[in-house]
């Protein structure tokens, strides 16, 4: 008869099993054309693929593992910081324009612009994201300032391809500006809205939440921080791919970087606080 395994040693062994696997994976590497200099990444779970901008004017559409590519070319050049997807609009990706301060509606399957949303800004919009709780409820476009790490919102007019400006707020500490990505979810299982933002000199990543059913932004608030480990962060992205769970993080350092990275690194998101430090707040 075999015998039982003491509980406490089934834990330990467990947790010794489960080690965090901090590898990071350069899915690009071999991938993404010499010049192209990632800036931004969202994951479409309508195409399973992942689709990274650069701010030479570039879009890429790869999967999970960084193989069958495709690209697109913008031939005005727009230095493209910000992509989005936005739910029953799946046909289209939205690119943020950094310096025009301009949302793009590109139809990848016809290769054209189909509207194009002046926004309200700064002078340089290097982030953004779609915040909506759910389907019937409505959407509206957080686009991030770069250098205070204010965060500018509007509300989009499909029919008449225009963003109307709602208000601008700033999150709260930490936020030491610099302001490189954002990313919202909904946590479902603790009954709030999540986002995420990324301050790329300070290596910094920090969790801010609100309770569902909130109507300010004021009620946004921080709980978590990890360390970034490399300079140059400026776009994330979350995929469940064949259930397994993959970060991404788009790299593309400063000019005076020796040396120089332009990269998306993939992590497994099962081990994020482990491998990034975090700390709650």
């Amino acid at each position: 008869m075999q015998a039982s395994i003491p509980l406490f040693l089934l834990v330990a062994f467990t947790g010794a099993a489960l080690a965090a696997d901090c590898h990071k994976t350069v899915i690009s590497h071999h991938h993404l054309a010499k010049n192209f200099e990632p800036s931004d990444s969202v994951w479409d779970e309508y195409s399973q693929r992942l689709w990274v901008v650069s701010d030479g004017g570039d879009l890429a559409s790869m999967t999970y593992d960084g193989s069958s590519i495709t690209y697109w070319s913008f031939p005005d050049k727009p230095d493209l910081e910000g992509i989005v997807k936005i739910p029953g609009r799946e046909e289209y990706i939205y690119l943020q324009s950094e310096v025009t301060q301009q949302l793009i509606e590109f139809d990848p399957k016809l290769g054209k612009v189909n509207a194009i949303y002046q926004l309200h800004g700064p002078g340089h919009l290097e982030a953004v994201t779609w915040v909506q709780v759910n389907h019937s409820a409505a959407g509206l476009l957080y686009a991030g300032g770069q250098a205070a790490g204010t965060v500018h919102v509007h509300s989009l007019d499909f029919e008449k391809g225009k963003a109307n400006f709602v208000e601008q707020f700033s999150l709260p500490a930490p936020n030491p500006g610099d302001l490189s990505a954002l990313h919202y979810h909904v946590d479902w299982h603790k009954r709030r809205e999540c986002l995420t933002a990324v301050y790329d000199r300070h290596k910094l990543m920090v969790l801010y939440v609100r309770n569902l059913g909130a109507k300010s932004n004021k009620d946004w608030r921080s709980i978590k921080k990890w360390q970034m480990p490399d300079v140059g962060s400026e776009g994330i992205a979350w995929a469940t791919v064949q259930g397994e769970n993959y970060f991404f993080v788009c790299i593309d350092t400063a000019k005076s970087t020796v040396p120089k990275e332009r990269a998306v690194h993939r992590y497994n998101a099962d081990y994020l606080d482990e491998c990034f430090d975090a700390t709650m707040i």
